[in-house]
């Protein structure tokens, strides 16, 4: 990276470290030998408390060198895939774990969610290098942990997630399918409107951008038309750029982080991962 690309990605994490306030804390149990998560508020009301055989806590040294809070939701015998989250900039996995356990059970899926360094219980800083360490970490995990293979694999980013999910998805081209949740097209091209038709600058970090014309695997955009932190003009110019793009999902009225609200967002009807990432031969 160039000086001031290192400069501007310090900048963006120390942005990114203000938020969010950590919402739980994972709890080693030696009799168990396993990790919990714990919900700082409502831990009676926690999937993963509540269903603690199909949750699997663990904290692994990433390829950045800091230790990652990660979590492997399996509440179905049989999943015929598992999605690998990035979440958004705004939340931890504590945040939003009990969502992931509802949806991985509607979709008969595991789901793996982990936190960047920084994040939740994880060390460190979110520099663009070091989230895209992190990511490159659980997707090994994935497959060497869990023994998958990448035709098993969607992976689905939300927001600050959709560069990491990109990141993956132009490195290992082999992947089942990818979903951008409310993506943007660069750090500097979101925070700084005047680059939007322009390259990216020398300093720019997470240039999804860019990083687009190289995934092969189908792609699913869902973006909120009245969304204020993101406009949906960014996930339009990617899904121009997109090689490979399933129908869209442009929800009328939706914003930054209300698309599950949606009927429209509802498994059973949009995410349609039965259907629009069916070609792999593991259904």
């Amino acid at each position: 990276m160039s000086f001031f690309r290192n400069l501007f990605d310090t900048c963006m994490s120390i942005f990114l470290k203000t938020i969010p306030e950590q919402s739980y804390t994972m709890e080693f149990d030696p009799i168990s030998s396993r990790y919990d998560v714990r919900l700082k508020n409502g831990n009676d009301y926690s999937n993963c408390h509540r269903y603690r055989q199909h949750c699997d806590a663990f904290i692994e040294k990433s390829n950045s060198d800091n230790d990652i809070a990660c979590l492997m939701l399996r509440p179905v015998q049989q999943p015929k895939y598992t999605i690998l989250f990035n979440h958004g900039g705004t939340v931890d996995l504590g945040k939003i774990c009990n969502f992931l356990y509802t949806l991985a059970k509607r979709l008969e899926c595991n789901i793996f969610v982990y936190d960047y360094s920084g994040y939740g219980q994880s060390t460190g800083r979110p520099t663009e290098k070091v989230v895209y360490a992190d990511a490159e970490t659980v997707w090994s995990l994935l497959l060497n942990k869990y023994r998958l293979q990448p035709q098993q694999i969607i992976i689905y980013g939300q927001s600050l997630g959709t560069g990491p999910t990109l990141y993956l998805a132009s490195m290992h081209r082999q992947v089942k399918g990818v979903i951008l949740h409310s993506p943007f097209l660069s750090m500097a091209k979101l925070y700084m409107p005047g680059q939007s038709s322009k390259k990216c600058p020398d300093f720019d970090v997470f240039r999804n951008i860019e990083m687009i014309e190289q995934v092969e695997a189908p792609v699913l955009f869902m973006h909120g038309s009245r969304d204020r932190v993101v406009p949906i003009s960014h996930a339009k110019k990617l899904f121009e750029k997109c090689s490979n793009p399933v129908n869209p999902l442009w929800i009328d009225g939706g914003g930054h982080d209300d698309l599950f609200t949606f009927e429209s967002y509802h498994p059973s009807n949009v995410l349609i991962l039965k259907t629009k990432f069916n070609n792999s031969e593991y259904d």
